[in-house]
């Protein structure tokens, strides 16, 4: 499991969190739902010893914030 947790840790966190960052249309409920079901894959092989998870959740309430400071 631990292996597990260091492949999600250091490939799947930053490749989601580029995604995040730059392609995800938070108007898209498809797109959406992708990422919550990604997120739900991420957070059920944690706990991270890294700061990948906090800038990934970071990430995402940055993101979140601005579309609703814009509305």
């Amino acid at each position: 499991m631990e292996f597990l947790q260091k492949l999600v840790e250091k490939l799947a966190i930053p490749i989601l969190h580029n995604q995040l960052a730059n392609c995800w249309d938070m108007f898209s409920t498809s797109e959406t739902k992708c990422v919550v079901s990604a997120m739900r894959l991420v957070l059920r092989y944690g706990p991270f010893s890294g700061s990948a998870l906090s800038n990934l959740v970071a990430e995402l309430r940055d993101r979140l914030a601005d579309v609703v400071a814009n509305l």
